[in-house]
C-alpha cells in the first residue's frame, strides 16, 4: 500500500519505516518510488545494503 498523510488522505508520499524512504532515499512523488541513498536497498530503503559481493563479502 502506497502510503499518504494529511486530513483527508491527500498528500503523497513513499514506502518507508518512519518516513517516505526511511529517510535514506529520494521520494518520486509522481511515481510514488524510492531512490534509495548508497548502501541502503528496498522499496522503502529501509534494509541495510552491506558493500560486497554477497553483502558484507560474506564477512557479516
Amino acid at each position: 500500500m502506497i502510503p499518504c498523510t494529511g486530513a483527508f488522505c491527500d498528500v503523497r508520499g513513499c514506502l518507508g519505516e518512519g518516513s517516505s524512504c526511511s529517510g535514506h532515499g529520494y521520494c518520486d512523488l509522481a511515481k510514488q518510488t524510492c531512490s534509495c541513498d548508497t548502501n541502503w536497498k528496498g522499496d522503502g530503503c529501509n534494509i541495510w545494503d552491506c558493500p560486497g559481493d554477497p553483502d558484507c563479502s560474506g564477512e557479516g
